[in-house]
């Protein structure tokens, strides 16, 4: 019984891993992409002033500064908990801790974003936040697996 829990653990652990790793790889290779990006939205979508735009991209900068550490140890770890279950004798407390150590630097990485965007709402203009927080929804429900998903107000896309 044991034997079939670790089993189910690595494997578990190693689609994850593995599924991370190539989610991370995508991320570092597209990165300038995604700023490109989101700047080409503000642009043409936010109808950002000057001053909003120099605000804006002050507070990317800003949340890529805080995030790279805590991203870079969130890597390291899910490396070091790959080594831990794949080692022939795998300690379930240590890879337990070390799943712990990922979670909760993925929370802290959650925080910095939350945070990020609440700066953002105080930029923003009440009709610049509907266009920002419409296309995050319409994100999250259409292009995450969520389009069953009906969240307050009823449609996927109302802020």
């Amino acid at each position: 019984m044991n034997r079939k829990i670790l089993m189910l653990i690595f494997f578990f652990s190693g689609s994850v891993l593995i599924s991370l790793g190539i989610v991370g790889w995508i991320y570092t290779k597209s990165e300038n992409k995604k700023d490109d990006w989101s700047k080409r939205f503000e642009k043409q979508s936010l109808n950002l002033s000057e001053s909003q735009k120099r605000e804006m991209d002050s507070l990317r900068l800003d949340l890529q500064k805080k995030m790279k550490p805590i991203q870079l140890k969130a890597r390291q770890a899910r490396i070091e908990l790959m080594e831990l279950v794949k080692d022939p004798s795998p300690d379930k407390n240590a890879i337990m801790s070390k799943q712990a150590e990922i979670t909760q630097l993925q929370s802290d990485i959650q925080k910095l974003v939350v945070d990020n965007l609440l700066q953002m709402k105080n930029i923003l203009s009440p009709d610049q936040q509907k266009v920002l927080f419409d296309t995050m929804c319409t994100g999250f429900c259409g292009g995450h697996g969520l389009k069953d998903y009906t969240p307050k107000g009823g449609k996927c896309n109302t802020y």
